[in-house]
Order: structure tokens, then C-alpha cells, then sequence
């Protein structure tokens, strides 16, 4: 399977994507809580197509069978997209620095 993207073409077997590898992630980071917690966030940043397989994995967590491993996911894309599956977008890559500090900020409250 080929897909271009922003600056690259992703040349992949199919069934293997970014979305797979979120799930393999999330298995490997729960198995590191203790019994029943479940992973209270999730920050998934992307900027172009290739990315898109980890926004629809995360979207349909919440609802999956992943819903009790997580908290609280979000998506984001660099620059706004009309067919993305992320929830909120950022103008450009310089602002995700801004974002994870505000998320920090935040988190301390």
C-alpha cells in the first residue's frame, strides 16, 4: 500500500499503519498500571494523511473496546483539514511546544 503525504510517501503492508501501532502502544502502557487504571491522557499530534489511521484509531476508542484503558485523547493536526478525523487543529508545528506547556500547566491544578 502506497500513501503520499505532507513531504513523504508512506510505502506499507497493508493492515500495518500508525493506527495499529497506537493500539500496540496503549497494550504496552496499560499493562504498566496497576489493575483497573486506566491511562488518563492521551496527546496524539499529526500533519498530514499518513497520521490520519492514529486520529480514526483514537476517535473510535472512546467508544471501543479500548474505552475503559482511557481517559481522556486528544487529536490534533498541524494546519486545518476539512477530511481529518482530528478533533482540534494547531496553524503550525511551532505551536505544539505552547500546547504541552499549557497541557503541564494544567495538569498541576
Amino acid at each position: 500500500e502506497v500513501l503520499s503525504g505532507n513531504k513523504v510517501v508512506e510505502v506499507r503492508a497493508r493492515g500495518i499503519h500508525k493506527g495499529a501501532r497506537v493500539d500496540r502502544v496503549i497494550r504496552e502502557c496499560s499493562k504498566q498500571l496497576p489493575d483497573g487504571r486506566a491511562i488518563d491522557f492521551v496527546l496524539c499530534v499529526g500533519d498530514d494523511k499518513t497520521d490520519e489511521d492514529m486520529f480514526t484509531r483514537l476517535s473510535s476508542a472512546a467508544t471501543g473496546t479500548l474505552a475503559s484503558t482511557l481517559r481522556n485523547i486528544v487529536t490534533c493536526t498541524i494546519g486545518v483539514k476539512p477530511d481529518t478525523e482530528a478533533r482540534y487543529f494547531l496553524a503550525s508545528q511551532g505551536e505544539v511546544p505552547s500546547l504541552v506547556g499549557m497541557l503541564a500547566d494544567l495538569s498541576r491544578v
